[in-house]
């Protein structure tokens, strides 16, 4: 199986003046074909997750453009257009393609454009094979919308923060891209916004959560310790005070 890798990873700060433009994301990544191998050997993260469990399966990873930057300020018309056209015609110029494998972030806002990932997923699909699914890993703070889930085969998302588990979302990818392909099983998504608003600046589970449990326990030993002595001193004093008349 041939499995098409890349992907564009950017989180908005629509309130932020840098410009997310070419030049900024070259400070970061900005990779081409063979580079993404170089790059992501060894690396615990979607992408890493994705090759190794495609080499595991004894599946062709075929890596296209891979781009990515800091939480900053919009991204320019004509940046994204670059990244989109280096992206998206990478992946058509392979003959025998099975299946896409995209690493997103899910809160990409271009000039002009507030879903980035669904522009991007309507477009590559538009031009693929409707028989080649594409399957797409996404950070916490995506902002899901309705056009990433109809132009996608999948959207696997990470469940902690920090996000410690990028690297199992890239490996899950993989393995739907083997139930779609090779168990033919068709996934089906629906999205629905609850009326309610949860913090993601913590998890419940996982080493993210055990961290934060770890550094409360000690914080509130840290408290009985200091509250202790302070009692004690109180004691000490009242001690010295108190003389039998």
């Amino acid at each position: 199986m041939n499995i098409a890798v890349g992907g564009i990873q950017h989180e908005t700060n629509t309130f932020s003046n840098v410009s997310s433009d070419e030049n900024f994301f070259k400070l970061y990544e900005w990779l081409y074909g063979d580079e993404i191998f170089e790059h992501y050997d060894g690396v615990r993260d979607y992408i890493g997750g994705m090759i190794d469990q495609a080499n595991h399966e004894g599946y062709t990873v075929i890596p296209t453009f891979s781009a990515r930057a800091n939480p900053s300020g919009v991204i320019p018309l004509e940046t994204f257009k670059t990244m989109k056209r280096e992206l998206i015609n990478r992946i058509l110029e392979i003959k025998e393609l099975d299946a896409v494998c995209l690493a997103l972030h899910g809160a990409g806002v271009v000039e002009g454009i507030d879903d980035l990932e669904g522009e991007l997923l309507e477009e590559l699909r538009r031009a693929l094979n409707p028989n080649v699914p594409i399957v797409v890993t996404l950070d916490l703070h995506t902002n899901l919308t309705e056009r990433m889930v109809e132009h996608a085969s999948a959207l696997l998302g990470v469940k902690e923060y920090p996000h410690v588990d990028s690297y199992e979302r890239g490996l899950d990818a993989v393995k739907f891209i083997k139930e779609i392909v090779v168990n033919k099983v068709i996934p089906v998504m629906h999205m629905t916004k609850l009326p309610m608003m949860i913090p993601t600046t913590h998890t419940i589970s996982g080493q993210a959560f055990e961290m934060k449990l770890k550094h409360s326990r000690k914080k509130s030993l840290e408290m009985y310790l200091i509250v202790r002595s302070i009692i004690r001193s109180h004691i000490q004093m009242l001690h010295i005070l108190v003389v039998p008349s």
